[in-house]
């Protein structure tokens, strides 16, 4: 008969350190605004200041809040989330171009 193994006496816990992940202050309305600005035109920026006004107050609530409930972070990174596709479907030919064409929009909606 084979001896018991020792290995389930001598058991090492491992805890992983997993960082959380910090939100940085990014000014998304002016460099958004510009280049609908410069690549639709002035008009069509500003029938979506309304739009991009919300997307900024969206932004700041979540920059501001250093400690919210869950259920509180998880309804503004939605109302963020819908903002940022509200300002997507407003641009018309948004998704038919190039894959690195407005690359801060699929950056943000990623997070």
């Amino acid at each position: 008969m084979a001896a018991p193994s020792t290995s389930s006496s001598s058991t090492i816990n491992i805890m992983l350190a997993i960082f959380e992940k910090k939100t940085t202050s990014v000014d998304l309305y002016h460099p958004l605004r510009n280049y609908i600005a410069f690549n639709y035109s002035e008009r069509e920026a500003q029938n979506l200041e309304d739009d991009l006004q919300t997307l900024k107050q969206y932004r700041s609530d979540l920059e501001r809040q250093p400690d919210p409930t869950p259920t509180s972070r998880r309804d503004l990174l939605q109302n963020y989330f819908k903002a940022l596709c509200l300002v997507k479907t407003s641009l018309p030919n948004l998704s038919g171009q190039g894959p690195h064409q407005h690359h801060h929009v699929h950056v943000e909606r990623r997070v």
